[in-house]
């Protein structure tokens, strides 16, 4: 069906654990800051990590998926007015949204991580 074979499911997947991520990202900082006034720095950064990579991951590849599903129920309109817009919005939507969802999840880890930081700095400059 049109649910596997278009990725809607690992999609959804992952939208919903992003939402489990910011309840319990939530109740941590409450529980937390009521009890002793501050923050649990380390679960709340690596959570906070982990939703950054997940919210990229949605946005990249839920364009396809609507692309796709947007294709799917609409194929005779889109064939007919333009090609060109087909194959544009395939490889932009298709190919360099996944692509740069890869690319950034380094530099979200990097960016979020002093030590890997240091240590890429200081591989950099050897």
């Amino acid at each position: 069906g049109i649910n596997a074979e278009y990725g809607v499911i690992p999609g959804l997947v992952v939208m919903v654990t992003c939402v489990i991520q910011i309840v319990a990202l939530y109740r941590a900082r409450r529980a937390v800051a009521s009890a002793t006034g501050a923050v649990p720095n380390q679960q709340h950064h690596v959570t906070l990590t982990i939703l950054m990579i997940s919210v990229l991951f949605v946005i990249c590849n839920t364009a396809y998926t609507i692309w796709v599903l947007i294709m799917h129920y609409n194929r005779p309109s889109i064939y007919e007015s333009s090609n060109r817009v087909f194959c544009l919005g395939e490889v932009l939507i298709g190919q360099a949204l996944p692509l740069l969802n890869a690319a950034l999840n380094p530099v979200i880890l990097i960016a979020r991580n002093t030590e890997l930081r240091k240590g890429i700095r200081d591989l950099l400059r050897a």
